[in-house]
């Protein structure tokens, strides 16, 4: 699966949810509240959140997923179980991916580097940088 389609599994989940809560609600009522067309605007942007590179943004979204949830737990709120729980694996997948350290930018064996690397790791290591 794509990454960035690994990111937006959420967001797909809350809309499918979205529709089959449209759906609940629609069967008994004939015309739908404001307060929950506004509540699945908002479960659709937070899962939409989740996809944001920012590790702050994706926390306040998760928060507002499970709080929603939560909040709507009376009608159509674990509905969004399967949503919350692709969010926090796409939370938890983003987590173990690490930027390298320059550190550990040594040159490896079976690797194949442009001259433009190789001058870089050559400073790196050169006595001048060594303070």
């Amino acid at each position: 699966m794509p990454p960035a389609l690994v990111s937006l599994l959420p967001a797909i989940l809350a809309a499918l949810t979205d529709l089959a809560a449209t759906a609940i609600v629609r069967s008994n009522q004939q015309d739908l509240p404001s307060r929950f067309v506004l509540f699945q605007v908002v479960m659709l942007a937070a899962a939409l959140l989740i996809a944001i590179p920012s590790r702050w943004v994706r926390a306040l979204a998760f928060a507002l997923l499970v709080g929603g949830a939560l909040l709507g737990a009376a009608s159509v709120g674990f509905l969004y179980a399967p949503t919350i729980l692709a969010a926090g694996w796409v939370l938890l997948r983003r987590q173990e991916i690490h930027t390298p350290s320059y550190l550990d930018a040594q040159p490896q064996k079976g690797i194949l580097y442009t001259e433009s690397e190789l001058e870089a790791m050559r400073k790196r290591e050169s006595p001048e940088n060594a303070r």
